[in-house]
């Protein structure tokens, strides 16, 4: 802490405990003359701060001193002395000031409204690639979706999926089942999901020719029965439906929100742009399980939900912002200038949020890789992708939408008054 900021804060204090105390005594002729004490001494604790935030340290002991010194007429310098340390000191506070202003008008914000276009063509091409990587690979349905039987057990050490996977489908009688690896949360082991898609339900007494078959052909690992769940097709259905209405229902309660908090900024079309700009990242999600070729499961949508909350966190940022500046700047400065300055003003904070939660979820993606726990690689990864998708999105793709409505709808007003 300064020597200022520390003779600032023991000033302070010293008038909380002392002048609380004798203002009470005080009568309106005293409380008069304080005040004048009181507003010089705010005055000069103003002006030392910006004068010290410039660039300009102050000595407050020193002023003080020579405010009581003047007060008592026995200065220690003359009348010649004081003004030409005042102009010297006006002289240095004006190339400071100079020199602050040259810095800001050398850093030139990046014109994020100006490339619009450019974003917009990005976000469509990318959500083009992402449905034709679909459409060529296909998308995968877990069991739960799709319904089937779904056996979870319990391991020790460490197991080859590939060579446990031909073990369970001899003894099951099921070559399309699929394996996943993941832990028991509450008591910590390790577990593996056994899905088999299918209409055919799984009876206890498979369950137990397929623990003995394991536990014969890999006796070290211990494999235990967890649960056994037979899903029908239609419970699988109406699930997935349920699940994709969430989806909707979040978005349309985040339209509505948006709009009623931004509604003196037009937050209808902006909560709009805004749900634009979230299915991009739901598309990105849903295209890194698609390319990663693992099926849609429980996952999908935690992750889906999760990537809803956080991506309309930032674009809230960004639109609180640009409320805040429409007051400061005045109706009359253009859209497109408010909300570049706007976006500039949010990026830094945006960014470094978003890139300290993506590190985490990194190293959660390297541990659960390495560990072999793929329920938890399957929903951290996606969610790392979609939340890099959410800083983009809401920086640059509803900001842009927002400013390319706004300019048509201004043409179109134009041209009806032509």
């Amino acid at each position: 802490m300064s020597i200022l900021k520390k003779t600032m804060l023991s000033v302070a204090l010293t008038f909380v405990f002392v002048g609380s105390a004798l203002a009470q005594d005080m009568t309106p002729e005293a409380k008069e003359s304080y005040s004048l004490g009181a507003s010089l001494g705010n005055y000069l604790s103003s002006q030392a701060f910006k004068q010290s935030e410039l660039g300009a340290p102050v000595n407050m002991d020193l002023v003080v001193e020579g405010l009581m010194d003047a007060l008592k007429n026995k200065s220690k310098l003359s009348e010649e002395e004081i003004v030409t340390s005042l102009n010297t000191r006006a002289e240095k506070l004006n190339q400071l000031h100079e020199a602050k202003v040259k810095e800001v008008k050398e850093k030139k914000p990046i014109d994020f409204v100006g490339l619009r276009k450019r974003f917009l063509t990005i976000s469509t091409c990318l959500m083009a690639a992402i449905i034709l990587c679909a459409a060529v690979f296909g998308v995968r349905l877990d069991t739960e979706f799709t319904g089937g039987a779904m056996i979870t057990l319990s391991y020790q050490g460490e197991i080859s999926t590939s060579e446990v996977q031909k073990t369970a489908s001899t003894a099951l009688e099921n070559n399309g089942l699929t394996l996943q690896t993941g832990e028991n949360v509450a008591t910590g082991e390790q577990t593996l999901k056994i899905s088999m898609p299918g209409n055919e339900t799984v009876t206890t007494d498979q369950v137990e020719n397929l623990l003995t078959s394991l536990n014969e052909q890999y006796p070290d690992n211990a494999f235990a029965q967890l649960s056994l769940s037979n899903v029908s097709a239609a419970m699988g259905t109406k699930f997935l439906q349920k699940s994709l209405v969430a989806v909707v229902f979040s978005l349309l309660l985040i339209l509505l929100y948006i709009g009623f908090r931004f509604k003196k900024i037009g937050g209808l079309t902006g909560g709009l742009m805004a749900v634009l700009a979230l299915l991009n990242d739901l598309m990105v999600v849903f295209g890194t399980f698609v390319l990663l070729r693992t099926p849609l499961d429980g996952n999908f949508i935690a992750a889906m939900l999760t990537i809803l909350g956080y991506s309309i966190n930032d674009t809230v940022v960004v639109y609180d912002r640009i409320r805040e500046n429409r007051a400061l700047m005045g109706k009359k400065t253009p859209f497109e200038e408010l909300v570049n300055h706007s976006v500039n003003q949010s990026a830094r904070r945006t960014i470094i949020t978003t890139v300290t939660t993506v590190m985490a979820l990194g190293v959660m993606c390297v541990v659960s890789k390495l560990y072999g726990l793929d329920s938890i690689f399957t929903f951290a990864f996606p969610l790392m992708m979609g939340m890099l998708s959410g800083v983009y999105t809401s920086l640059c793709v509803s900001t842009s939408a927002w400013v390319l409505w706004n300019d048509r709808k201004s043409k179109k007003a134009e041209t009806k008054k032509a």
